[in-house]
């Protein structure tokens, strides 16, 4: 069975063993205008902009397609969170590829 770490082990184990990170962080505090946020803002913010961009997408799709290929791939990372990539392709009635 495998062991599982806690969160403070997982970042000890990847991160904080290394030697240079004051030197990789201070990287991001160089870059005018970052604002550092938690991952509940990043998976807000990325739902906030899924959403419009679903209906946009929605509405292309009612006026243009016939046949979608989907292209799909599934793996897990490293900390066992599973992943899903999808490439959908559809071509317009001008036969523009989409």
């Amino acid at each position: 069975m495998k062991e599982r770490l806690t969160h403070q082990q997982l970042l000890e184990k990847n991160i904080l063993k290394n030697d240079r990170l004051q030197e990789f962080q201070q990287i991001f505090y160089d870059i005018a205008g970052i604002i550092f946020t938690s991952r509940q803002d990043v998976r807000q913010r990325l739902a906030d902009e899924f959403a419009p961009q679903r209906v946009q997408l929605n509405e292309e799709l009612s006026k243009t397609w016939k046949t979608i290929a989907i292209s799909l791939d599934v793996w897990t990372s490293k900390n066992s969170l599973p992943i899903l990539g999808m490439i959908d392709y559809w071509l317009t009635p001008e036969f523009q590829y989409q």
